[in-house]
């Protein structure tokens, strides 16, 4: 094997190291979200402990992401679709450390409600994460395959997440009307937890853009959904 080649199979392991980091940290996002959400639907405050215990090792993966895309640039000095690889990695830590956030913000809500608290928002909450959570799903496949047409998908989906984010606060300020102030606490943090399903859309709908670019060059998705 010559020199280049040696260099571009050398560099070709790199952004294949750097891919499988994204994804596992992709998954453990996802993993946090879930439990965020079983911790809410069962009042589980050890589970939500647990939760806000684990965020540091999401924490540890956008570390990690980052410095390895450092490293990888300026050694390689990419140009092209390696550079938009290695530029949107980091990028695309940042959002998933937001994700991992947004999961942790879920579960220290559920910590500091009532353990009897009855709401039909609850369950909208629930169904909002599920929605998360597939996001999150496809565009592991997406990435994986730097497919533009899922990303797209994806980036449409938000729009459901906006819609639940809707009803759950429509949902509290009925169940706070027929309840009284001894449900404003609790409705607070049902409606701050919809928040973070409606922010890790959003973040979502971030990281299909990046995926976009780093297949097509366009940092604009919506030329692509118009075209």
């Amino acid at each position: 094997m010559d020199m280049q080649n040696h260099i571009v199979k050398s560099f070709d392991e790199e952004i294949e190291h750097l891919k499988s980091e994204i994804i596992t940290m992709a998954k453990a996002c996802s993993s946090q979200l879930e439990k965020s959400v079983i911790a809410l639907h069962r009042m589980d405050k050890d589970l939500a402990a647990k939760v806000v215990k684990d965020d540091r090792k999401i924490n540890d993966f956008q570390r990690e992401i980052e410095d390895n895309a450092v490293r990888y640039l300026a050694k390689r000095q990419p140009m092209a679709i390696d550079l938009r690889y290695l530029l949107s990695a980091m990028k695309i830590s940042y959002e998933l450390e937001r994700v991992g956030d947004n999961a942790e913000n879920i579960a220290a809500a559920v910590r500091s409600m009532a353990e009897t608290i009855s709401s039909e928002a609850i369950d909208s909450i629930v169904d909002m994460a599920g929605i998360c959570k597939i996001m999150l799903h496809d565009l592991i496949d997406a990435f994986s395959e730097l497919d533009t047409d899922k990303s797209i998908a994806v980036w449409k989906r938000d729009t459901d997440i906006n819609a639940r984010f809707l009803q759950v606060k429509s949902l509290v300020v009925q169940e706070a009307q027929a309840n009284g102030g001894c449900f404003l606490h609790d409705g607070y943090q049902l409606i701050h937890m919809a928040r973070c399903c409606e922010r890790v859309g959003d973040h979502l709908k971030n990281i299909a853009e990046d995926i976009h670019y780093i297949a097509t060059g366009d940092p604009d998705i919506r030329q692509a959904m118009n075209s």
